[in-house]
């Protein structure tokens, strides 16, 4: 019998002094902890993403290859999405864009990168008439420190209404009428 066992855990090791090879009880228990792991991993797996873990030995394989496969889809969606943000353009009313704008940067900071509030400012001013929205652009623009995002929602939202206000009211007074003639 064996006194001294050498130990790695990816391998078998053969003691000292023996011609006989013995697996040592920690390998064997983080064998099959890891085949359990391995399987719960493959198990998860969607058809789509089961090739890219089919040669992985071990769980800390099948870990990479699914690392490194959605490091590299999240890098396209992250350039997919900040074009999309900057795509965006208000053709209706100012919240539905605003709040587009929002949820486009919410998931950008979901893929774990963030957009800085003063990116998103400019995001909101290009996409907007500088006809209509000016005055709240210009006013923005002079200020020293950024802009929170809510006060720039309350600031066009107030903006917005004021001016379907006004045109109801030149709409109103203005009305053309007709008054009925007798011969």
């Amino acid at each position: 019998v064996c006194k001294v066992q050498c130990f790695t855990p990816l391998k078998d090791t053969k003691p000292v002094n023996c011609e006989e090879t013995i697996p040592h009880i920690a390998y064997t228990t983080w064998y099959k902890q890891d085949k359990f792991i391995f399987s719960a991993i493959s198990g998860t797996l969607t058809p789509i993403v089961t090739p890219h873990v089919s040669k992985a030995k071990t769980s800390r394989d099948s870990w990479r290859m699914i690392s490194d496969h959605f490091a590299s889809t999240s890098r396209r969606r992250l350039l997919q999405l900040r074009a999309k943000l900057k795509s965006y353009k208000c053709d209706g009313p100012v919240s539905e864009f605003l709040i587009k704008i929002q949820l486009c940067a919410d998931e950008i900071a979901q893929i774990d990168s963030t957009v800085k509030p003063e990116d998103l400012t400019d995001t909101v001013f290009d996409g907007l008439d500088y006809e209509t929205f000016g005055l709240i652009i210009n006013a923005v623009k002079a200020r020293d420190t950024p802009i929170s995002w809510n006060l720039l929602y309350d600031k066009h939202i107030q903006h917005e209404f004021v001016l379907q206000h006004n045109a109801k009211a030149t709409n109103t007074l203005f009305a053309p009428s007709a008054n009925p003639a007798q011969k």
